[in-house]
């Protein structure tokens, strides 16, 4: 029973591998970019003692990393919902509608179009009193839709009249927020009022605000599939609003169908003192940007780096945290985020990221012991940006030893480049902490040697693993190859090495694999 609905998780399970193969028992794992802690979820199987330290710069990740530490008991979901039950049969007025046979329907959704700043309805979705569904849609009986639209319209002003507050974003086109755009503008207004009421409500109980923070990106105008992972996205088609109380009401039972007792316990410690002088598995969370670490964490004390940071631009986790404070008070911190962002009120562009980078990275290292490993995810299809990511943690001193592909069934929209290159499944860059960092090797563009380089590592890869995609032998290999022969940087993204790589291979649409010409 874990909460894991945060953007870019990776799994615990790779987390557990590589514990499992470098760290014995009470072994100092620290991961400075948390995020909602699948890495502190990899020690929970292990039968080994180890230490781990997680540091996150905003409050709701830490509360997703508390729950799925150490789980509530099924007592605690049950008498949770037992209270939203009583708020629902409260509150449910805003759902029910009366037919003109006076039966009660309940609204389970609303598909409607959103032009401009404008709402048109398109159908509802009602469940009666037998919980059997069924749709009413305007091209099949327009005279009982336009009789629910009125009542639907009707209820929407009601609670547009009693809420009490809204906020307006910063502008940032990359991430849809739109110029004199408010939160209020990605919810219908019954939704909006109502999540305001419950929030409110139940603002004291931590259980109940991190139950409804993993569904709060659901709350709002969504795709009918609710598949896109951008929160300030919806479509102006086609865009569907939910009855909220089901909604809710729906997670509850599901934590408590799904609840399992486990012995598989974390020890959590306040202070590096007590976590270190543990005789048990034992964690501990500090709520601060890395770049403001001090004497929380000694030098020279942790056994294992393993974290997966921000990259550059791709995924604003502040920015999009904007909601979850707003609703739940769960607190960010742009102004310490790594990140590259245009955000109006503050940008930071693709050189402060990376300052801002080496100042993590210097502090993180010297956190590290000598010798001691940081495994680091990260993955970006334009190669000059990982170019430039190795030559800040090299600067830092950390040597590059080895990369290695994850294998993932998705592929993530973020790392497209064409349909036939898509840098597909995750990357692991190990690296060992050293007193003395190498001279950088930084050359010019040279086709003929950068051809040779990649064609001399392609073949032998492929006659080591028989069959091979590009991201496999990029994570495997070659991207370190390129990278201490200084040509990594003069390489624009992963398209350029299908490029040069289809002058002898061709593509498998179906497998994606590399074959001889």
């Amino acid at each position: 029973m874990n909460i894991n609905n945060y953007w870019s998780k990776k799994s615990h399970q790779i987390a557990s591998q590589i514990f499992r193969n470098n760290l014995r028992n009470n072994n100092i794992i620290m991961d400075p970019f948390l995020g909602s802690g699948t890495s502190l979820q990899g020690i929970k199987e292990l039968n080994i003692d180890l230490k781990f330290i997680g540091v996150e710069l905003n409050e709701m990740p830490l509360a997703y990393a508390n729950f799925n530490a150490n789980p509530p008991t099924k007592e605690d979901l049950i008498k949770m919902s037992k209270e939203f039950t009583d708020f629902y049969n409260k509150n449910k007025n805003f759902y029910e509608f009366k037919s003109e046979k006076d039966e009660i329907y309940e609204l389970e959704k609303v598909i409607l179009d959103l032009p401009s700043d404008k709402v048109e309805v398109k159908s509802f979705n009602f469940k009666d009193s037998n919980s059997k569904t069924f749709t009413v849609d305007r091209k099949k009986n327009l005279n009982l839709f336009n009789y629910y639209k009125n009542i639907y319209l009707n209820k929407s002003n009601q609670a547009k009249k009693n809420i009490k507050k809204d906020l307006l974003l910063d502008e940032n086109s990359r991430i849809a927020i739109k110029s004199q755009m408010y939160i209020s503008h990605l919810y219908g207004p019954i939704s909006f009022y109502l999540l305001q009421k419950i929030c409110d409500k139940f603002k004291e109980n931590e259980l109940f605000k991190v139950v409804i923070s993993s569904i709060l990106h659901l709350t709002k105008y969504t795709d009918l599939r609710s598949q896109s992972q951008f929160p300030y996205w919806f479509p102006k088609k086609n865009a569907m609003e939910r009855n909220i109380l089901i909604l809710i009401l729906k997670k509850i039972k599901s934590l408590i169908k799904n609840h399992q007792i486990s012995d598989k316990k974390i020890s959590k410690k306040k202070n590096f003192i007590s976590l270190k002088n543990s005789s048990e598995k034992s964690y501990m969370l500090i709520n601060k940007p890395i770049q403001n670490i001090n004497l929380e964490i000694p030098d020279n004390s942790v056994d294992l780096i393993f974290t997966d940071p921000p990259y550059y631009d791709q995924v604003a986790y502040s920015e999009y945290l904007a909601i979850w404070e707003f609703f739940l008070s769960y607190k960010k911190n742009n102004q310490f985020e790594l990140i590259q962002t245009n955000r109006k009120k503050g940008v930071k562009d693709k050189g402060t990221y990376l300052i801002n980078l080496k100042k993590c990275f210097k502090i993180i290292v010297n956190k590290m012991k000598n010798n001691s490993q940081a495994i680091i995810y990260f993955k970006d299809s334009k190669l000059k940006n990982v170019n430039d990511f190795l030559n800040i943690l090299s600067s830092c001193g950390l040597d590059f030893i080895k990369q290695e592909h994850i294998v993932k069934k998705k592929y993530t929209y973020k790392q497209n480049t064409t349909k036939e290159t898509t840098v597909t499944g995750d990357s692991l860059f190990y690296f060992k902490k050293v007193n003395r960092t190498k001279k950088l090797i930084n050359k010019k563009y040279d086709i003929q040697k950068i051809e040779s380089i990649i064609f001399q590592f392609t073949k032998k890869y492929l006659q080591k693993n028989k069959t091979a995609n590009i991201a496999q032998i990029l994570d495997n290999g070659l991207i370190k190859e390129l990278f201490i022969n200084g040509y990594l940087g003069t390489l624009k993204d992963s398209n350029m090495i299908y490029k040069i790589l289809n002058k002898k291979y061709l593509i498998d649409k179906n497998s994606r694999n590399l074959i001889e010409k």
